[in-house]
């Protein structure tokens, strides 16, 4: 069980006073949600569900970029040049009854706004709270973002708890998470992207002043990527180089800090 990146909840605290926690319990694959301790015997959770679908399309003009922003989920795009542009979200809320998982679900929006950029995808929702005894636990719905986009966009997406993957041909891309693993393949221009704990693969990267990956703990795997700068890092995990070419490679790092990628020229 990996803590704090349960696939479908996002625990974001838990407030704990006067109080002996004996376990943490995240169930992902089902319903309830919950955090006991064996003093009392306790359960404090969520254990209903609500799920809803939301569907709209999207109105790309000529240089636009997508930005996403999920909060807590998954976010899956793909370049199509047949295929109408669209954003699909799922979005799934909890409560300790159906009727209050009904509730939090309906306080979820997915907002679609045109920006000087181009157009910005967004998943509004309010964190879910629960109390028992001395814990509080909050946690904020599940999220998955879906979008289809027409080929070359440029891409940012922005998920504090959740997956990401960008498959083109894309324009350039950056992807920042704080728990998921990033994948990322056919792009024409600069990529960056940074987890703080997740593996991540980046593959079929043409004509980027800079790839920048970095990783707090998990692999990284890049393949057939040119690049003039490129810089891989990972303070946990081991990486993986095949068919890099960078013109400058990225200063070494100090030795255990992480692990850093040079040229790799025809």
């Amino acid at each position: 069980m990996r803590l704090f990146n349960a696939p479908s909840v996002s625990l974001a605290s838990i407030s704990l006073a006067s109080i002996s926690l004996a376990s943490l319990v995240l169930l992902g694959s089902s319903a309830c949600t919950h955090v006991q301790w064996t003093s009392s015997g306790t359960i404090v959770g969520f254990e209903e569900k609500a799920t809803r679908v939301d569907e709209q399309p999207l109105d790309f003009k000529p240089g636009d970029s997508l930005e996403l922003d999920a909060t807590a989920g998954s976010i899956n795009v793909q370049a199509s040049a047949s295929s109408k542009p669209r954003v699909r979200a799922r979005i799934t809320a909890f409560g300790h009854d159906v009727a209050e998982a009904q509730r939090n679900l309906e306080k979820c929006q997915l907002k679609i706004e045109r920006v000087s950029s181009g157009v910005r995808v967004r998943v509004e929702c309010e964190s879910m709270e629960s109390r028992s005894a001395n814990v509080t636990v909050r946690m904020m719905p599940e999220v998955r973002i879906d979008a289809t986009i027409p080929e070359g966009t440029p891409v940012s997406a922005d998920t504090s708890s959740g997956n990401v993957s960008l498959h083109g041909p894309l324009g350039p891309c950056a992807v920042d998470t704080n728990y998921g693993e990033v994948d990322i393949a056919d792009v024409d221009g600069n990529v960056r992207a940074a987890t703080r704990s997740g593996s991540m693969s980046v593959s079929r990267v043409r004509a980027a002043k800079e790839i920048d990956l970095r990783s707090g703990y998990g692999s990284l795997r890049v393949s057939e990527a040119e690049a003039e700068r490129a810089r891989f890092e990972t303070t946990s995990g081991d990486v993986s180089i095949r068919d890099v070419k960078s013109q400058r490679p990225a200063p070494a790092l100090p030795t255990g800090a992480s692990r850093s990628s040079g040229s790799r020229g025809p």
